[in-house]
């Protein structure tokens, strides 16, 4: 091995780091490519003369670091991972960084080790020229008079950032100012906890992703900071955007009617009280999959919105969650005949009625269901129970059964959930009736059919 040329030496070190990547068939825990990512260039550097030689001129064997910094750590512990992070970046030799730094909840405060900590994350904003794709995790005890902040604005090289900042007080100046406006480069974007997002006005033609979380009041999102985003991302394939107050611009935006049209695919929107606003703002025909979350009740009006966004965009949908308390049946029902394509249907926190699954019951004459005829799988979890509880149970069962025999997209064994409770149903006969209405008192019902429910891209618990 000592007679192979450098460069063969660089690539072989190199294809020996862990991948952190999941779309990757080399996956690891948290804690397990931490460890694996301090373990192999020592590993390697420690073999002989000759390999030490090289990897300590290897920048890039030194720039994938995973640093955890625990409540359960022992002070030496904590002590080795702040020296680890230090000579780990003397040797990455100008090479880009490529560093993950966790900071999770001490239980008592300790003055010394956050200072300590501290110190790293402000050595390591030094070298945001160099950050190429970089998580940064801070969870716990609010910052100290030390800390200046997270700004981050200089970072040409950046390919994808996930940044979370939460500590005890929500409200909380925001840590950190965050500027992608020169990050031509970025990819992927996550941002978390009390920050503040500058993106300029020149397009980002390379962002795909973006999983946008504000935090309380007054840092939320807005109807037009999002659209502004999508506006300048004219690439971007993923969007989740949640926001907890309401956005005082949002009536006379939807007043404006201009509309904006995106390729969009995948779209998590999480308003609690502007979500009709925001969808009143975008035309999205290209959208694969979609979470819709209105928490407020909606009047009928409200309904007819959401029902004009399908209408608008006639997207090709195979995965639709929707939860929306109040929305009532026939504009449901209107949304559905518009999405003939779809194959998963997650319904959460409403309340159908009968009418419902009638029209998603298949009749044995025509083998072809009034609404959604190629639906694999069905998630159903009602907000209260019904009142009529005969006439429901016949209407869902008829429509399961439907479903098993003549079209056979419910295959597969479904379940009924009930209180925590599991009672698997293997198929749509020995029993089912008697399973279900023998669990008519339990509440809550989650209802879950067909094939395993996919989960939603991006999607955070």
């Amino acid at each position: 091995m000592d007679r192979l040329p450098y460069e063969i030496l660089c690539h072989i070190f190199l294809k020996a780091l862990p991948i952190s990547d999941a779309t990757q068939t080399q996956v690891h825990t948290q804690t397990e490519f931490s460890a694996l990512s301090i373990r192999v260039p020592l590993y390697i550097s420690q073999v002989s003369q000759s390999w030490r030689k090289v990897s300590l001129s290897l920048g890039g064997l030194w720039s994938h670091l995973s640093l955890i910094f625990e409540q359960k750590d022992s002070p030496w512990k904590r002590k080795a991972g702040i020296e680890i992070f230090y000579a780990w970046l003397s040797r990455t030799n100008g090479s880009p960084i490529n560093f993950q730094i966790y900071v999770y909840p001490f239980g008592t405060y300790n003055q010394g080790l956050q200072c300590d900590i501290e110190n790293v994350i402000v050595t390591f904003l030094k070298e945001q020229r160099r950050w190429k794709d970089v998580v940064l995790v801070w969870e716990g005890h609010c910052r100290s008079n030390d800390l200046p902040g997270i700004n981050a604005a200089e970072m040409p090289l950046l390919s994808s950032l996930s940044l979370t900042y939460e500590t005890d007080n929500p409200y909380e100046d925001p840590l950190a100012l965050i500027n992608i406006s020169r990050s031509s480069g970025l990819k992927k974007l996550h941002l978390r906890g009390q920050f503040a997002l500058e993106y300029g006005g020149e397009p980002l033609y390379a962002l795909e992703e973006i999983s946008e979380v504000h935090f309380w009041y007054p840092y939320s999102w807005t109807v037009s900071q999002a659209r502004n985003l999508l506006k300048i991302s004219p690439n971007l394939e993923a969007f989740v955007i949640r926001t907890y107050t309401p956005d005082r611009d949002a009536p006379r935006l939807a007043n404006e009617n201009t509309r904006l049209v995106h390729g969009l695919q995948s779209l998590f929107v999480g308003y609690r009280y502007d979500s009709e606003n925001f969808m009143d703002q975008v035309t999205l025909p290209c959208l694969d999959s979609l979470h819709y979350n209105g928490s407020l009740p909606l009047d009928g009006g409200r309904s007819m919105r959401l029902l004009k966004f399908f209408e608008r965009s006639l997207p090709a949908l195979t995965l639709l969650e929707i939860n929306v308390v109040g929305l009532v049946d026939e504009s449901l029902i209107s949304i559905l005949r518009l999405l003939p394509t779809l194959l998963h249907l997650r319904i959460e926190d409403m309340n159908l009625s009968p009418q419902v699954f009638q029209e998603l019951t298949v009749t044995s004459h025509s083998g072809v269901a009034l609404l959604c005829p190629k639906l694999q799988s069905f998630y159903y979890k009602p907000w209260i129970f019904h009142d009529r509880k005969e006439r429901w149970y016949n209407s869902f069962i008829t429509m399961v059964k439907s479903r098993c025999e003549v079209t056979k997209t419910f295959k597969r064994s479904g379940s009924l959930l009930a209180s925590g409770s599991t009672t698997e149903l293997n198929t749509y006969k020995d029993g089912w009736d008697e399973a279900l209405l023998r669990r008519e008192h339990r509440f809550p019902f989650f209802h879950v059919f067909g094939e395993q429910f996919p989960p939603f891209p991006f999607r955070r618990e």
